[in-house]
C-alpha cells in the first residue's frame, strides 16, 4: 500500500489450504463463540433452528475434512520443492 493503491483482495494472496482453514473456522464460529470445539461437540445455540444447526454442523465437518485433504496436498507439494 505504499503506492497509495487499493489493498489487494485477500483471496488472491491466500493458497487453497488457507481458504479451507478460513471456511472451517467460519462454520465453527457460527456454531460457537470461539470456534475451538469440534463440530460434533458443539451445543445448539439458543436462537438457532435445528435444521440450520444440522446444516452448519455438516458444513463444519466437511470443511474440516477438506482442510485435512488440502494440508496433505500442500505438504506433498512442499516436499517435492525442497
Amino acid at each position: 500500500l505504499l503506492d497509495g493503491g487499493a489493498p489487494p483482495h485477500s483471496s488472491k494472496n491466500e493458497g487453497f489450504w488457507d481458504r479451507s482453514l478460513l471456511q472451517r473456522t467460519k462454520h465453527q464460529r457460527r456454531l460457537t463463540d470461539d470456534g475451538s470445539l469440534e463440530a460434533y461437540e458443539m451445543p445448539k445455540p439458543k436462537d438457532m433452528w435445528w435444521r440450520t444447526f444440522y446444516r452448519l454442523q455438516t458444513a463444519a465437518q466437511d470443511a474440516k475434512h477438506q482442510t485435512k485433504d488440502n494440508f496433505v496436498i500442500a505438504a506433498k507439494r512442499y516436499l517435492k520443492m525442497g
